[in-house]
């Protein structure tokens, strides 16, 4: 008998079987990393042996339950398979943030660890393995955990999980009876649910939902019978009817007139600013640029161009030059469409994507202001990406960084379009809480869950550009000479009792900095009143600080060539500008 005394309680290993109620069945599980899909962490809270969770080969490696809510719990076991921990330590948390270790071993011999101990509530408990016992991971039968007989009312009538077709319902907390979900735009009949219940010895029944517009109940009736609960989950296809955002694109005589436009201001902002100074990421080859000859509107339709030529920008040259826009517009959920004719040429590689505005890459719209978090931590949605050497090749793509461990994910699926850059074709995401799907011409090609450890909780922006060569270019071909896409409009829509959920950074308030590129003094003209602004190389450092107070104002300059941004400050706002000197 291995006798510990540790921060909380004196803890005791042995090895014997144990009946009662392991709180830790099916419950959610979280690990920083899986050896493979085979053994993920669901196997070692699902009762059965012959399943296991295994990491990959490296250490320090972890698995932790969230138990749902605070439970008083008095006993740990540990099945291990031969690939066991030899070294680890079993900690506890009130946030998956600040872990206190309640126990460490330092020489386990595997097979099965029953670690006892007075009462600890928490609700998150971790095996956190140090050092292996063998070249593989840590692998885990079952992680069952334990509660004293307070934890096992037998007036509880509450449930520990509901699944949704064996995927359990990330919204779910025990004390809330009523669930709305949203369901594939494939699905034509509803999905089955099951559940589990927090005392084993309370009853359950499951009325199945019978149609998409019948919801399912799950009755719950205590092991004493004296408390009764009915969750229901409801099921629905989304109405993304009201239209929160959007470019036509045409002649209105306010964002565009006749002839040829830049892209609306208002709407839209060029990142020009390659991420590492002088190149962009994935091996392109491009400069991209605010000019017009990128990027255009005229005839009702947007054109993003791709152009064969020499061009310098902050000191590097190019043998390319297109266009790539962020909106100035982000949003929770919702329906995206654009409706696009795309390039035919080798190499060229467009893409309709979002990013989470609260990415901190330097240069792009958000990033300035909201951004905390760098790539894939913020999640990327692949909305289109032409293959540059197979134009009828179209791919959506999920990109992003797990919430619980860190580790990079990704998902996506290949289809065929033959006429992508012949005719107009409708691209279109579909986003909820619950669901995130992308359609061409109103048929799904990729449908995925969208679940806890994703972080597509946060607003996303627009982005739209083509890339010249790279990872998904290709080979440029000797000939290319120019080639662009067109679009003939981008629509967001939410669902109409939806409260918009989004960020607009200007307020739909123009303002404008001219002539850009300027030389030795430009102007600032506003529809709102403006403070004061300040001038940055593109290094970050502070370079003027300007007092405007007025809605327009002529600021001379005595800066050198070069790329430089304009924060702006209203009495409510933060705005940024790019300014181009020559």
């Amino acid at each position: 008998m291995l006798v510990n005394i540790k921060l909380i309680a004196t803890i005791i290993i042995v090895h014997f079987s144990v009946q009662g109620q392991n709180l830790a069945l099916h419950k959610q599980t979280y690990t920083s990393s899986n050896e493979s899909n085979s053994f993920s962490a669901s196997n070692a809270v699902d009762g059965n042996v012959s399943t296991r969770w295994s990491s990959q080969f490296v250490e320090p490696s972890w698995i932790y339950i969230d138990l749902g809510n605070d439970v008083e719990i008095n006993k740990v076991i540990l099945r291990w398979e031969d690939a066991y921990a030899k070294k680890y330590e079993i900690q506890i948390s009130s946030n998956t943030t600040t872990w206190t270790t309640v126990f460490s071993e330092n020489n386990s011999n595997g097979f099965t660890d029953e670690i006892n101990f007075g009462p600890i509530t928490t609700r998150y408990i971790r095996m956190n393995g140090i050092e292996r016992a063998t070249e593989y991971g840590f692998s885990l039968y079952e992680f069952e955990v334990y509660g004293t007989d307070q934890a096992l009312s037998s007036s509880d009538a509450s449930l520990s999980g509901i699944f949704v077709n064996n995927q359990r319902l990330s919204s779910f907390e025990s004390t809330n009876l009523d669930y709305n979900y949203s369901l594939f735009p494939s699905v034509t009949s509803p999905p089955q649910i099951s559940a589990t219940l927090n005392n084993p010895f309370a009853t359950m029944s499951i009325v199945q939902s019978d149609s998409l517009n019948n919801a399912a109940t799950i009755s719950v009736v205590s092991a004493d019978g004296s408390v009764s609960n009915v969750y229901t989950v409801n099921f629905y296809k989304p109405n993304f009817s009201n239209l929160v955002w959007f470019d036509e694109f045409n002649d209105d005589g306010n964002f565009y007139t006749s002839g040829i436009n830049s892209p609306e201001i208002s709407k839209w902002h060029h990142q020009i600013h390659p991420p590492n100074g002088h190149s962009w990421f994935n091996g392109e080859h491009q400069h991209y640029t605010n000019r017009i000859e990128n990027s255009s509107v005229s005839n009702g339709t947007l054109r993003i161009k791709s152009k064969k030529e020499t061009y310098t920008y902050n000191g590097s040259t190019k043998q390319y030059t297109s266009a790539r826009i962020n909106s100035k517009f982000s949003f929770l959920y919702g329906r995206v469409d654009i409706r696009a004719k795309l390039p035919n040429s080798a190499g060229t590689w467009p893409a309709f994507w979002t990013l989470g505005d609260n990415i901190n890459e330097y240069g792009n719209y958000f990033g300035d202001t909201f951004g905390d978090v760098g790539w894939p931590a913020c999640g990327e949605i692949d909305i289109m990406e032409q293959n540059g050497w197979d134009k009828s090749q179209l791919i959506g793509h999920l990109h992003w960084g797990d919430t619980q461990n860190g580790n990079y994910e990704n998902f996506g699926t290949i289809t065929q379009v033959i006429n992508a850059s012949s005719s107009y074709n409708i691209y279109s995401l579909e986003w909820t809480k619950d669901y995130i799907a992308i359609l061409i011409n109103n048929i799904p090609f990729l449908e995925t869950h969208n679940t806890v450890g994703m972080p597509y909780d946060n607003p996303h922006y627009l982005l739209l550009n083509i890339a010249m060569g790279g990872n998904l270019g290709g080979s440029i071909t000797e000939s290319f000479t120019e080639d662009f896409m067109e679009v003939d409009y981008v629509r967001i829509y939410q669902e109409g009792d939806q409260t918009v959920n989004s960020k607009s950074l200007n307020e739909n308030k123009k303002i404008i900095l001219f002539p850009n590129p300027a030389k030795k003094s430009f102007t600032i003209q506003s529809e709102i009143f403006i403070n004061k602004i300040l001038i940055f190389d593109y290094t970050g450092q502070l370079l003027m600080s300007v007092p405007v107070n007025r809605n327009k104002k002529t600021i001379d300059l005595d800066l050198s060539k070069g790329v430089y941004y304009v924060k702006i400050f209203s009495e409510t706002s933060v705005f940024y500008r790019h300014l181009l000197v020559y």
